[in-house]
């Protein structure tokens, strides 16, 4: 074996313990994401004609009203439990961006079900899953923090958008 293939086998061999943590994490994600209801059976958006002719929704005409009672879930606590477990018990060693990683499960952990509001509410929290401004996949987390969380890169990235004129 040549110097090149042993330096690459040793590469690998060092990245590949990051990326299977961090595709241990988005595992989790990605799982009970799986057994949120699809799309069929997610809490209706109320139209802003029903919202007008409600005597109290009408109040609320800036803001996006869910129809609950239109939710249909196949989950039961010990899932809810068991996701919650999992994520608050993960160990964020052998991470890239462990500060993004605790950052998110702190912003999942604000709909738990024994978060200090007492406001479990499934539908938000599957609405963080499927609509998130933060990217959870590990490959996207790593451009992610590229672009916007390493001083350098990100202004060398702004640099371009503004000079390419990149959306």
């Amino acid at each position: 074996m040549d110097s090149t293939g042993l330096i690459l086998n040793l590469l690998t061999l060092g990245v590949r313990p990051v990326y299977l943590k961090h595709l241990e994490y988005w595992k989790i994600i990605e799982d009970f994401s799986n057994k949120l209801p699809r799309q069929q059976n997610e809490a209706r958006v109320i139209p802003e004609a029903e919202k007008r002719e409600h005597p109290v929704l009408s109040a609320l005409s800036y803001m996006t009203v869910l129809d609950v009672s239109t939710h249909k879930v196949s989950l039961n606590e010990t899932d809810i439990d068991l996701f919650y477990n999992k994520l608050n018990s993960f160990d964020y060693r052998l991470m890239l961006f462990p500060k993004y990683y605790k950052n998110y499960t702190a912003n999942l952990n604000r709909f738990s079900p024994n978060a200090e509001n007492k406001n479990f509410n499934l539908v938000m929290l599957q609405k963080v899953l499927k609509g998130s401004l933060y990217p959870i996949k590990p490959l996207d987390i790593l451009i992610f923090n590229l672009k916007w969380e390493v001083g350098f890169t990100s202004k060398i990235y702004l640099w371009c958008r503004r000079t390419f004129k990149i959306k």
